[in-house]
């Protein structure tokens, strides 16, 4: 007659075969979207569902403009209305001009046979923020395919051209920035129609024409528009500015640095371009649609702390309270808050650390029965598809964080807040570390030493963060007499 252990005993696979099943699934997730594209009903699907945090995320500074768009003062609205004027003034006689260049080109199309140019129009998107991604430059805008966008428009704002849609979802759209190192754009002088080919330049963000002969006729301040022959950016359309030329006489091309036109890193509000009919025409510029969005927008608890036979506590147990079971609610709303912060429209995300890392680090030590490798995998895939990089990317990294804080919890907690610091720190390295090397095998450039500024900083908020998320736990010990 053979025994089986009970229930209590069955811990089911080792965490050693958890990640390992894991680690292939993520990868094998990463080499189906990298090389065949077969992840992108997976991707809408949880974009859909990371779309509320992301409006959420956006909502204060949305609230923030708007009063101060409110207590802004009359005389800088009249001063700005008279500057406005002035303005349309000046540009009257450019506009005549122009309508009857336009009038004189329709004409002489008609003598030649030429047909008629496709009308480009134009529907205004705000950005809702950028891709936590320092290997690439994308943004992600409030309209999608139930907007009628179209994967591979073209982006603008009212100074030129910002970038492409790269991937559509049902309510938002990723747009690939002009700087992003993996972007190419056909341009040409306005000055002498000499064509090129701008490539991003990365964290620089500058353009690059890359190819140009040695005695190639450009000079510095030379302005360049889309040349139209690649069927995709309307011809005409500003791009950048020349600000740099390297010539060298041992070397067959020349080195050209160009300023983008647009306002590819501020910008708050752009135009999708499209030559459908069935995309509605811009009514007003980014100015106005600016005005015109603000007013649209206005696991249950792990076991019972056991009591201790008279064993020294850790150093974080000194104080006069005891810890509960952990909720549910409580670690859902932590992982939310997280993903909140993490879509905030940060400025250099090499410089902000990963809070919902930092979070699952924290749960895994804690609550390693309630938080573990598979929680770990779900957030990666969510935070993936959220950030529009290569499915699985953090879905792998967050795994290799779980299997890492799991291994090392029992020796955490035996430890005070600062030295627990030096322990997280080394798993949100190794963290960094596989997404870097995942990036490096897709053939990314390596963003700079700056990537490690993050994890560093996720490792000295560890004292507070386990400050504030222990705090719903905390209960006042009751004195007990005799």
């Amino acid at each position: 007659m053979e025994h089986s252990p009970p229930p209590f005993f069955k811990r089911g696979p080792a965490p050693l075969v958890r990640l390992f099943f894991f680690a292939s699934l993520s990868l094998a997730l990463l080499v189906l979207d990298a090389r065949f594209r077969y992840t992108e009903a997976v991707r809408g699907a949880l974009a859909l569902v990371v779309y509320p945090i992301q409006r959420i995320a956006i909502a204060p500074i949305d609230f923030l403009e708007g009063v101060g768009g409110y207590f802004s003062s009359q005389s800088q609205l009249l001063d700005e209305n008279a500057a406005l004027r002035a303005q349309a003034l000046a540009n009257s006689q450019d506009a005549l001009r122009f309508q009857a260049a336009q009038a004189e080109s329709a004409q002489l199309r008609r003598m030649l046979g030429a047909a008629e140019k496709l009308e480009v129009r134009a529907m205004p998107a705000e950005i809702l923020y950028a891709g936590r991604d320092p290997y690439s430059h994308k943004v992600f805008i409030d309209r999608g395919g139930r907007h009628g966008v179209r994967a591979g428009s073209p982006v603008a704002d009212e100074t030129g051209v910002v970038g492409q849609v790269t991937r559509v979802h049902a309510l938002l759209s990723e747009v690939t920035l002009l700087t992003d190192p993996d972007q190419a754009i056909p341009v040409q002088v306005l000055r002498n129609g000499l064509r090129a080919v701008a490539f991003g330049g990365g964290n620089s963000g500058m353009l690059e024409l890359r190819f140009m002969p040695a005695n190639a006729e450009i000079q510095n301040g030379d302005r360049l528009v889309t040349s139209g022959i690649d069927g995709t950016y309307p011809a005409g359309l500003p791009v950048a500015t020349v600000v740099e030329i390297e010539r060298d006489a041992e070397h067959t091309f020349a080195r050209v640095i160009c300023r983008p036109a647009a306002g590819v890193e501020r910008g708050l509000f752009v135009l999708v371009l499209s030559d459908r009919p069935s995309v509605r025409r811009a009514l007003t510029t980014c100015s106005r649609a600016r005005s015109a969005a603000s007013t649209r927008r206005g696991a249950r608890g792990s076991r019972k702390p056991r009591r201790s036979r008279r064993r020294p506590r850790p150093p974080m147990s000194q104080d006069r309270s005891i810890l509960v079971p952990a909720r549910a609610s409580t670690i859902i709303a932590s992982f939310a808050l997280a993903l909140f912060l993490d879509f905030l429209p940060w400025r250099d995300l090499r410089l902000v650390p990963d809070f919902v890392a930092l979070v699952l680090a924290f749960w895994c030590v804690r609550q390693p029965r309630l938080v573990g490798l598979g929680i770990a995998w779900a957030l990666g895939l969510v935070s993936d598809a959220g950030n529009g990089v290569l499915l699985g990317q953090h879905a792998l990294a967050y795994s290799v964080l779980a299997f890492l804080a799991i291994w090392m919890s029992r020796r955490i907690l035996w430890f005070g807040p600062g030295q627990q610091a030096l322990h997280v720190a080394v798993i949100l390295l190794a963290t960094q570390g596989v997404v870097l090397l995942v990036r490096l095998a897709a053939g990314d450039q390596f963003p700079g030493w700056p990537i490690i500024v993050g994890p560093l900083a996720g490792a000295a908020l560890w004292p507070m963060v386990s400050w504030l998320l222990l705090l719903p736990q905390r209960r006042p010990e009751r004195e007990q007499t005799i």
